[in-house]
């Protein structure tokens, strides 16, 4: 009988809490915060005018180099020319590389102190010169290594991360040192680790210590980390290499000047001897195919991506948070040429689906997690910069995508999808088993007023974060949003600035050129809202 009784008050008791727990979802969504990102531009920019350019920070200064730049008539930056494939004589012509190191400060925007790049090993060169005398072997084993590795300074869309005091770039597209001859054209295979301070304390013009000189840049190689339009990651001591693809002569002879590495290479990098010399070891490959390098892989891999959003990630193993990447779109896919009426046709169709690489095994005994069911439709599938956030108490990941290319519309034939000033809001919750994400378009012009009008930004853009604000689970990427808010009496945080990129004057420019494309030199300042 105190059995039945007991039973009893407890359906009871659980029908009683039925409406009261009812009650508090439905207060818990009404209360839930929506986050509203606005961009402002900075005006009276004293940038260079800078696309798919390496970058690296120290205080309140930028280093930036390489990359691509306008001439005085602002006629050869920008999208290069999609209709012509021989990039190297139509697009990527000498006048548009950029040969100059820029120190420049975004407070202050004070004219950038700027030094050239061949300036900067001479310059490395007469103070170790100075410190232990002239012709000292040292100095000349310094000198002519650096020599050999003046690409690192003169390329475009290389791989970049910094970690600390430290940048790392690996790869980039672009001619050899001393060499126009547009059938050289590669992919370069070098590995930099640069000291960031200090190289902008050289460009300043102070004198550095023999053992700061010796320990500037360190450059290593592997014929594995060959890589343009691709992105870069640092998780504890391993560097990972993350898709891109070797184009020009670099590439395999079997893939007529393009071969997509179709894997996330982990790396990590030591010296020895030499400080200035890399010594680089790869690690298990990241990969849907056995050999990614190998002949047609670039037909079956959904790795086969480049300059994409390839943005930092959590995922769970046994309830603790790791540090991963997700490959959100990219172009292109391997469906992207038909044979219509007898000939080849090229429909540029990028991917739209996402790969969450976890470099520690959670799902089939695999390192990655391949979503086939999202689909961003067409909506910033290209390189732009991104921001993600962690909210601890709903362990939801907010990505967000601004600017670049990709309307929403397929292209016509032999077009990209259209530069796009809409911007793209991805959820992911990691307490999930199983990884995966929904997104919401962004549909007001988050760069100008108005509709989507152009000029459009984003495209090859970078987002500096404002590095005071407070990060997730030892990452430096993924700000923690609920610590980031609950530090302000704000309803807004500042999320840092946006520099440079592609300036497109239509949706579907084609080219460069004044009414076309160019580099840019604006600088945006981002911040996002929470709203009740």
């Amino acid at each position: 009988m105190k059995s039945l009784i007991f039973k009893l008050s407890s359906i009871l008791l659980m029908i009683l809490l039925v409406p009261s727990c009812t009650k508090k979802v439905k207060e818990d969504l009404a209360t839930a915060p929506k986050y509203v990102l606005s961009i402002t531009e900075i005006t009276n920019s004293k940038a260079p005018a800078l696309q798919s350019f390496t970058h690296g920070v120290s205080g309140n200064e930028w280093l930036l180099f390489a990359g691509r730049t306008n001439n005085k008539n602002d006629s050869i930056g920008g999208l290069h020319s999609i209709f012509k494939g021989n990039y190297a004589n139509t697009s990527f012509l000498p006048p548009s590389f950029n040969d100059s190191l820029f120190v420049y400060n975004p407070i202050s925007n004070a004219k950038p102190i700027r030094m050239h790049y061949k300036t900067v090993v001479e310059t490395i060169n007469k103070q170790c010169f100075e410190q232990i005398g002239e012709m000292t072997i040292p100095c000349i084993e310094l000198k002519n290594f650096l020599n050999q590795n003046l690409s690192i300074f003169r390329n475009t869309n290389a791989l970049v991360k910094q970690d600390g005091n430290f940048l790392y770039t690996v790869g980039g597209y672009g001619a050899p040192v001393n060499d126009v001859n547009t059938k050289n054209y590669l992919t370069f295979n070098q590995i930099a680790r640069i000291h960031v301070p200090n190289m902008i304390k050289l460009i300043k013009g102070e004198k550095l210590s023999l053992q700061n000189l010796k320990s500037l840049i360190s450059v290593g190689k592997n014929k594995h980390l060959v890589s343009t339009g691709g992105e870069m990651y640092k998780f504890d001591d391993v560097l990972y290499l993350a898709g891109g693809h070797n184009f020009g002569s670099s590439a395999p002879s079997f893939s007529q000047g393009q071969k997509y590495v179709n894997a996330v290479y982990p790396f990590k990098v030591s010296t020895a001897d030499k400080p200035y010399k890399l010594t680089v070891t790869i690690q298990d490959t990241i990969s849907d195919v056995t050999t990614p390098s190998a002949k047609g892989t670039d037909a079956v891999s959904i790795f086969r991506r480049r300059d994409g959003p390839i943005t930092p990630n959590f995922y769970k193993v046994n309830g603790e948070i790791k540090r991963g990447l997700t490959f959100y779109t990219g172009v292109f896919r391997p469906d992207s040429t038909a044979i219509v009426n007898g000939k080849k046709t090229s429909y540029h169709l990028a991917w739209n689906n996402a790969i969450y690489v976890h470099p520690e095994k959670i799902v089939e005994s695999k390192k990655y997690t391949y979503d086939a069911s999202y689909n961003q439709k067409n909506f910033n599938v290209y390189s732009c910069p991104n921001i993600a956030l962690f909210d601890s108490d709903s362990e939801i990941i907010h990505t967000y995508l601004l600017g670049g290319i990709g309307d929403g519309k397929r292209a016509a034939v032999g077009h990209l999808s259209g530069f796009t000033n809409t911007g793209v809001h991805i959820k992911m919750n990691i307490g999930n088993p199983t990884l995966k994400s929904t997104h919401t378009v962004l549909d007001y012009n988050i760069f100008n007023s108005g509709n989507n009008e152009p000029p459009f930004y984003g495209a090859e853009s970078i987002l500096f974060l404002n590095k005071s604000l407070p990060f997730s689970n030892n990452s430096d990427e993924i700000i923690d949003l609920k610590k980031a808010f609950n530090d302000t009496d704000s309803n807004s945080i500042k999320i840092g600035y946006v520099l440079g990129g592609i300036e497109a004057f239509q949706s579907n420019p084609g080219t460069y050129g004044k009414r076309n494309s160019r580099a840019s030199n604006k600088i945006w300042k981002v911040t996002l809202t929470k709203q009740f």
